[in-house]
C-alpha cells in the first residue's frame, strides 16, 4: 500500500518524492550518464591527433565518426525519456503547475537527453532541449549548464557570435555575483549587528521570500572553469591565440583530471610556440611530460621541447634526440626525430646535414603522412629558396602525391609544383635538343663513335642500377635516393638518355618495381624479390633490342633540314616559355632575364624574338630598358610589340576596333536570328572572305548555319564543305570545336527535320566530355565581366581542372558562357553544385539565369537547334532527377 501510495506523481509528499527521486537519479540520470562516459572514452581512444596543428580542446565526433556513437547515445536518451515520462512530478505541467517540478532529478535527465543529441550531432534537436530547459527551469541553476551546452552547439555550427553572446552573459553574471559577495563581506565587517526585534514580522518575511523566488538564480561557481574552457575553444576556432592563451591560463588553475590537464598544458605550449615564446613553450612541454599522458603525446612534447630549446647550446638536445633514435619504442616515430634534428641543423646553418636528416625523415616514414608531407615540403622549400628548381620540382612532385588537401597552403604548393614541372619540362626539351645537336655537326664516323661510347656508358649504368635494385629488394637501401649535394641537372652537357636522372633514378625505379606500396612493416617481403628479378631481366632484354643499338639513336637526330627546323622551333618555344615561367610564376626576374637574353643571342630574328625582347624591356630599367625598346622598334617595326612601344594607346585602339567588329557581327547575326537566312548567308560569306579578325571564324560558322537553313541540312554537300572550312581554319578557336561536333553530328545523318521532331536529338552519355553553360542575355550587362568572374571562381576552387572560359552567341538576344571541359558527367556536376553554392565570385549570375551542364555531342546539337528550353528539360530529367 505504501508503494502504491508512493507511485503517485500528483502528491507532493515525502514518500512520493523519495520514490521518484530514487528512480530518476539511478535508473535514469546515473545509468545514462555512465553509458555516455563509457562511449565518449572509447571514442576518444580511437581519435588520431594531428600534432602539426594546434590540438582541439575538446574531442567531438564528426558527421562520419558520430555514427559509432549512435547506439549508446540512443540507449542513454531512451532511459532518460522513460524516466521523464514516468517520474516527472506533477506529470502534467498545466495551470499553476506549469513550471513546478517536485522530483529534483528530472532536470538532470533532460540535460542528459540534450547531451546525447549533441554527441550524435543532432544539433537542432539538442538546441530545442536546452532551450526548453532554459524556459522550464528558469529559476534553477541548471539553466546555466544548458546555456553552456547551447554555446557548444553554436561553436560546432560555426555560429561564433551567438556562442560569444552566451559566454559573455554567463561571465558577466559571475562577475556580478563576485562583486556582490565582496560587498556583503565588507558590509558584515564594518556594520554592527542589529538587535533582533521580539516581534515577528511575518509580512516582511513573506515579501522577502517572494522577491527571492522571482530573482534569477546564481551561476554555480563550479561552472567557472567550464566557461573559461568553452571561451578558450571559441578563441582557438577563431585563431585568436592571444585570447585563447588567457582563457587557458585561467582554466588551468582549476582542478581537472590528469589526462585533460595534460591536454590543456600541451595546447598552451603549442600556442606559446606559435606566439614566439619558446621559453614558455619549453616549460609547458616539460609540464606535459611530468603529467605522463599517453605515449604519443609524451613523445610529441619531448620533440617540441627539443625544437624550442632557445638560443642555448644545442649539443644536449641533439644528444637526447639521438638517444631517442636508438630506443625501440620510437621505431614508428623516427621520421619526427630526424625532422627535429634537421630543424636544429638548419637553424645552425648546417644545410648539408639538415637536408640529410630531412631525407632520412622522408625515407623512415611508416604511417605518418602528415610528417612525411611536412618533411617533403621543407626539402622542397629549401631547394626552391636556393633557386635549385630541378631538385625543388622533384620533391614538390613527391609532396603533392601524398599531401592531404587539408594541409596548410595546399593550393599554393600544388601551383608551385605545376609551375616547376612546366619549367623542368621546358629545360629538358632544351637539354635534349641541344644534346642532339652535338651529334649533327660531326662526321658520320665520329657520330657513330660517340654513340657507341654512350651505349657503353648506359650498359655500365644499368649494371650499377641492377646491383642497387637487388640490394633494394633485399632491404639494404632506402626507397628514396639520398641527395645531400646538388641534383643531376637537365642541361646540355650530357646526352639526352641521361636526363631522366634529374627526377631521381632510384625513386622512379622503386615505384616501377613496387608501385605505390602501402606504408607498413616488412613491405619488402613476400614475392618482391621475384618481381625485382623479372624487372631486371625484362629491362635487360629490352635494352638489347633497342637502347643498345646505334640505330636507336640515329633515328632521333635532326639530320635533315625539316627536322632541324623543327628542333629549333622546339628550343625557341621552350626558351620563351621557361623565361615566362621564371618571370610570372616563380618571380625570378634574374633567371628570366638570363633566359630571354640567351634566346636573343641564339635566335636574333625568330618569330618569338620581338616577344622576348619586349619581356627584357619590361624586366630592365634605365639604359638597358631603352636599348631593348630601340631594338624592337628598329628591327621589328611591324610587330605588335613595336606598335605598343610607339603608341601607348595602341591597345586601347585595338579594343575599340574589336568593339566595332563585335557590333558588325551582331548586326549580321540578327539577320539570321530574324529568319532572313539568305541575307545572312550573303553577308556572312562576304565577311568571312575579308581580312581576318576576331570574328572571322564566327562568320564562317554562321555561313554554315545559314546554308543549312537556305538549302537544307539533309544531303547537302555545301553544308558539309562549309563546316569543314571552319574546322580547317579555326582549330584554335572555340567555334572550331563546335563545328567539328556539328560535322560529326551531320555525318550521323540526323536531319534537321528529325531534330525538330525530337527523336534522338540529345543522347545521354555520362562518360563523354562535358561543358558548363550559362545563358547570358545581352540585357544582363558586360559578358566580359561575367567571364572574368567565372575565371576567378575557377582559379579559387577548380585549379586542377584546367578550365577555360569563352562565350558564343546562341541567338540575337543571348550569349552562352561556356566553361570547358570536364572529362565526365560527375566532375561537371560537381562544378554545377559548386557554382550553386559559391558565395564570393559568381553569386550575381545565379538568380534569373539559366545554367546547366551538357556533353560536347549534345552541345553541337543544341547549337544547330537553338532551343535552349528543350535541352533544359532534357537536363532536368537526365541529370538533376
Amino acid at each position: 500500500m505504501l508503494l502504491v501510495w508512493g507511485c503517485s506523481t500528483e502528491k507532493n509528499a515525502f514518500l512520493n518524492r523519495f520514490y521518484h527521486d530514487l528512480n530518476a537519479k539511478y535508473n535514469g540520470y546515473f545509468n545514462a550518464n555512465e553509458i555516455i562516459k563509457e562511449a565518449v572514452v572509447s571514442f576518444e581512444a580511437t581519435h588520431e591527433e594531428n600534432y602539426d596543428q594546434v590540438l582541439p580542446l575538446f574531442i567531438y565526433p564528426t558527421q562520419e565518426t558520430s555514427q559509432a556513437l549512435n547506439s549508446p547515445m540512443d540507449t542513454a536518451r531512451k532511459k532518460c525519456e522513460i524516466i521523464i515520462s514516468r517520474h516527472s512530478m506533477p506529470e502534467k505541467k498545466i495551470g499553476s503547475f506549469q513550471k513546478t517540478e517536485w522530483c529534483k532529478w528530472i532536470d538532470r535527465n533532460w540535460l542528459v537527453v540534450g547531451k546525447t543529441r549533441f554527441y550524435k550531432r543532432e544539433f537542432t534537436e539538442a538546441l530545442a532541449v536546452f532551450k526548453y530547459m532554459g524556459i522550464q527551469y528558469d529559476k534553477n541553476p541548471i539553466r546555466y549548464e544548458a546555456e553552456l551546452w547551447k554555446a557548444k552547439i553554436h561553436l560546432e555550427t560555426k555560429n561564433y557570435e551567438e556562442a560569444r553572446r552566451i559566454l559573455d552573459d554567463l561571465e558577466l553574471r559571475l562577475e556580478g555575483q563576485e562583486e556582490k559577495a565582496k560587498s556583503k563581506s565588507k558590509a558584515k565587517k564594518t556594520k554592527a549587528p542589529k538587535r533582533k526585534s521580539p516581534y515577528k514580522k511575518t509580512s516582511k518575511k513573506k515579501k522577502k521570500q517572494k522577491e527571492e523566488e522571482e530573482k534569477d538564480p546564481e551561476v554555480p561557481l563550479k561552472l567557472k572553469k567550464d566557461i573559461a574552457l568553452v571561451y578558450a575553444d571559441l578563441y582557438l576556432r577563431e585563431g585568436n591565440h592571444k585570447k585563447a592563451i588567457e582563457k587557458l591560463e585561467e582554466a588551468v588553475k582549476f582542478k581537472h583530471k590528469r589526462k585533460f590537464r595534460a591536454r590543456i598544458h600541451f595546447i598552451l605550449a603549442q600556442l606559446y610556440q606559435r606566439s614566439g615564446r619558446p621559453e614558455d613553450a619549453h616549460k609547458m612541454y616539460s609540464e606535459v611530460i611530468r603529467l605522463n599522458p599517453r605515449y604519443d603525446m609524451t613523445f610529441q612534447a619531448t620533440i617540441y621541447q627539443a625544437l624550442n630549446y632557445g638560443s642555448g647550446d644545442s649539443r644536449g638536445v641533439k644528444s637526447k634526440l639521438l638517444k631517442m633514435l636508438r630506443d625501440d619504442k620510437n621505431k614508428e616515430y623516427l621520421d619526427q626525430i630526424y625532422y627535429a634534428l634537421a630543424d636544429i641543423e638548419l637553424r645552425e646553418n648546417n644545410k648539408v646535414k639538415g637536408i640529410d636528416y630531412l631525407e632520412k625523415s622522408v625515407s623512415s616514414s611508416i604511417n605518418n603522412r602528415h610528417q612525411k608531407a611536412k618533411s617533403l615540403v621543407r626539402l622542397s622549400d629549401l631547394y626552391y629558396t636556393e633557386k635549385n628548381y630541378i631538385a625543388a620540382e622533384r620533391y614538390y612532385d613527391s609532396t603533392v602525391a601524398i599531401l592531404p588537401e587539408t594541409y596548410p597552403g595546399y593550393n599554393a604548393i600544388v601551383d608551385k609544383s605545376k609551375s616547376l614541372t612546366e619549367l623542368v619540362t621546358n629545360l629538358n626539351i632544351i637539354a635534349r635538343e641541344d644534346s642532339l645537336w652535338t651529334f649533327v655537326n660531326v662526321s658520320e664516323k665520329e657520330r657513330i663513335k660517340k654513340i657507341e661510347k654512350i651505349i657503353r656508358g648506359l650498359k655500365e649504368e644499368e649494371a650499377r642500377r641492377k646491383a642497387e635494385l637487388e640490394e633494394l629488394a633485399a632491404g639494404n637501401l632506402n626507397p628514396l635516393p639520398s641527395n645531400t649535394g646538388q641534383p643531376i641537372a637537365a642541361s646540355g652537357s650530357g646526352f639526352w638518355p641521361y636526363n631522366s636522372t634529374a627526377r631521381g633514378i632510384g625513386y622512379n625505379d622503386f615505384k616501377r618495381v613496387y608501385g605505390n606500396r602501402t606504408l607498413e612493416d616488412d613491405w619488402r617481403r613476400s614475392n618482391k624479390g621475384k618481381v625485382m628479378q623479372d624487372f631486371v631481366e625484362g629491362a635487360e632484354e629490352e635494352a638489347e633490342k633497342e637502347e643498345h643499338t646505334v640505330e636507336f639513336y640515329l633515328k632521333d637526330l635532326p639530320l635533315d633540314p625539316e627536322s632541324q627546323a623543327l628542333s629549333h622551333e622546339k628550343i625557341q618555344q621552350a626558351l620563351y616559355d621557361a623565361g615566362f615561367i621564371y618571370k610570372n610564376k616563380l618571380d625570378d626576374t634574374d633567371a628570366a632575364a638570363k633566359t630571354y637574353t640567351d634566346f636573343y643571342k641564339r635566335y636574333p630574328a625568330a618569330e618569338l624574338t620581338p616577344a622576348a625582347l619586349y619581356q627584357l624591356y619590361l624586366i630592365n630599367s634605365g639604359i638597358d630598358r631603352e636599348r631593348y625598346k630601340s631594338i624592337v622598334i628598329e628591327d621589328f617595326p611591324d610587330s605588335e610589340y613595336a606598335k605598343i612601344l610607339l603608341d601607348p594607346n595602341y591597345k586601347k585602339q585595338e579594343q575599340q576596333q574589336r568593339m566595332i567588329w563585335e557590333k558588325e557581327y551582331q548586326r549580321v547575326y540578327t539577320q539570321y536570328a530574324q529568319g532572313n537566312y539568305a541575307q545572312a548567308l550573303t553577308e556572312s560569306t562576304e565577311k568571312a572572305a575579308e581580312p581576318k579578325n576576331d570574328y572571322t571564324c564566327k562568320y564562317r560558322y554562321l555561313k554554315a548555319l545559314a546554308v543549312a537553313k537556305v538549302k537544307g541540312a539533309t544531303d547537302n554537300p555545301e553544308l558539309e564543305e562549309a563546316l569543314k572550312e571552319v574546322v580547317l581554319h579555326c582549330s584554335e578557336d572555340p567555334i572550331g570545336e563546335i563545328a567539328q561536333k556539328s560535322l560529326e553530328y551531320l555525318r550521323k545523318q540526323i536531319s534537321v527535320a528529325e531534330l525538330k521532331s525530337g527523336q534522338g536529338k540529345y543522347i545521354y552519355n555520362s562518360t563523354d566530355n562535358h561543358l558548363f553553360i550559362l545563358v547570358f542575355p545581352n540585357t544582363a550587362g558586360s559578358v566580359n565581366k561575367a567571364k572574368t568572374s567565372f575565371s576567378d571562381f575557377n582559379t579559387a576552387s577548380y585549379t586542377d581542372y584546367n578550365l577555360k572560359v569563352s562565350s558564343n552567341f546562341i541567338d540575337a538576344d543571348n550569349q552562352l558562357i561556356v566553361v570547358k571541359s570536364f572529362p565526365d558527367k560527375e566532375k561537371a556536376m560537381n562544378y554545377f553544385l559548386g557554382f550553386k553554392l559559391d558565395e564570393r565570385n559568381v553569386t550575381e549570375y545565379r538568380e534569373g539565369f539559366t545554367y546547366f551542364i551538357i556533353s560536347e555531342q549534345n552541345y553541337a546539337a543544341l547549337y544547330v537547334d537553338k532551343n535552349v528550353q528543350e535541352y533544359v528539360d532534357f537536363f532536368q530529367k537526365n541529370y538533376k532527377n
